[in-house]
């Protein structure tokens, strides 16, 4: 099997004042790792949508962008010589031209989900970190793209290859990367950033403390941490909790806040938190018209719910307010307040599949789709709609609701593609 359809990246420019508080987007889910962006995003969107600043083709994959020192970092899948392969790429974040790319490991293939890499890189400096489907974890020079370490953690540290193969990102804190890789008794493993060795000293990897939690097929949804309350959600029926930490002396513990049984699924999507309110899409699987909701970290309960968004979607949490990536391509900015649903903004960014979440950095949005899209309507230069549902054509720019295009359907709550799969549009 071959990867043969091109899919697109496209970047925005959303932001007043871009270089007032700018930062880099160095790992997945941001330089926190909570999915928050000290920047602010422009509340007054066009007709049309943020200004396109450029936009280049990938191959598949469903990792998001590590973006540093000039340039966005994404790990795709790539035919070379005939062959599929997972490939490093770095791109020059204001013109988009690729500056290197650099394969590292077999591809992967899956009807199920989708073909290509699972993560996201992370950058440090001089150097950028890539953890492939097969687990094998690889340090580059971000320049250049020339290797500087690799370890294949499935023959050194005995990790499993599952199923839908790895799709945990590297962590980094201090002068320690972490993957979540290895076998028994060692499933987090720490490396020294600049030379790869596993570290022991000073920090040793001692447990401060445990909780018990379900585990159903997978758990794909990051733990969300707010004071001293942390917060876990799982699909498959698992459902939703969370625990207060306390220390007393030298001892730590958890004690259990509250937990819903198969409510408040977070499948492949994790929330972001504001002043103990989550903001998060909650559902199982491709569920159409999944909700964005809003729910109260320390007691689970639910403050408002807004459906249309899809299960495989991300938050982003940016100057107060919550960027939705939704599943089927629309970005839209809404408030982040427990009152009610208020919408600020929306716009139709591109169709087919989209599973990654959108990064803010330097006064850009980076997002990108998993699969073809499906339209392609240049509003803003005041082209006609046109179908674009065969293969091989570019991703839209950003796009108001279409109009006339045969392959699609409206009515008053929502746009449904002939494959089935709905967008709300305001």
């Amino acid at each position: 099997m071959k990867t043969i359809k091109p899919l697109r990246l496209i970047c925005c420019f959303p932001f007043v004042g871009a270089t007032l508080g700018a930062a880099d987007w160095p790992q997945y889910r941001g330089p926190n790792h909570d999915g928050s962006s000290p920047e602010k995003i422009q509340q007054v969107w066009p007709k049309e949508g943020p200004p396109v600043v450029w936009k280049a083709a990938l191959g598949p994959s469903f990792g998001s962008f590590a973006v540093s020192g000039g340039k966005a970092f994404c790990f795709i899948q790539r035919s070379l010589e005939g062959e599929d392969k997972e490939v490093a790429v770095a791109f020059d974040i204001n013109t988009g031209k690729e500056l290197w790319s650099v394969p590292l490991g077999k591809a992967t293939y899956d009807k199920q989900g989708g073909d290509g890499p699972r993560s996201t890189p992370t950058v440090d400096g001089q150097r950028v970190y890539f953890l492939g489907a097969y687990q094998m974890l690889t340090c580059l020079e971000a320049d250049t793209g020339k290797q500087i370490w690799q370890h294949d953690l499935v023959s050194e540290y005995s990790g499993t290859i599952i199923s839908w193969k790895n799709a945990a990102s590297p962590v980094m804190d201090g002068e320690l990367i972490f993957v979540n890789a290895g076998g028994a008794g060692q499933a987090l493993l720490a490396f020294q950033k600049a030379d790869g060795l596993v570290s022991v000293v000073p920090q040793t990897g001692k447990v401060l403390w445990r909780f018990a939690y379900p585990f159903q097929t997978s758990t794909a949804s990051s733990p969300i941490v707010s004071g001293d309350i942390v917060y876990c959600s799982a699909a498959y029926n698992v459902g939703a909790g969370a625990c207060r930490i306390t220390k007393t002396g030298d001892t730590f513990a958890a004690a259990e806040l509250w937990r819903k049984s198969g409510d408040l699924m977070n499948h492949w999507t994790s929330p972001v938190c504001k002043d103990g309110y989550l903001y998060g899409i909650y559902g199982h699987g491709k569920m159409n018209g999944a909700p964005l909701k809003c729910v109260e970290i320390a007691t689970g309960k639910e403050m408002w719910s807004q459906p249309g968004f899809g299960g495989g979607g991300a938050t982003v949490l940016a100057g107060g307010n919550v960027l939705v990536q939704s599943d089927r391509g629309p970005l839209v900015l809404v408030e982040a307040t427990p009152q009610s649903y208020k919408e600020i903004a929306r716009c139709q960014v591109f169709g087919g599949q989209c599973w990654t979440m959108p990064v803010i950095s330097n006064g850009r949005i980076y997002a990108r789709n998993t699969k073809e899209p499906r339209l392609d309507w240049r509003a803003s230069h005041g082209r006609e709609p046109r179908c674009c549902c065969s293969a091989g054509v570019h991703a839209c720019e950003f796009t108001r609701r279409p109009a006339g295009c045969p392959c699609w359907q409206r009515d008053a709550a929502a746009t449904r593609s002939r494959d089935g799969c709905a967008t709300r549009f305001a």
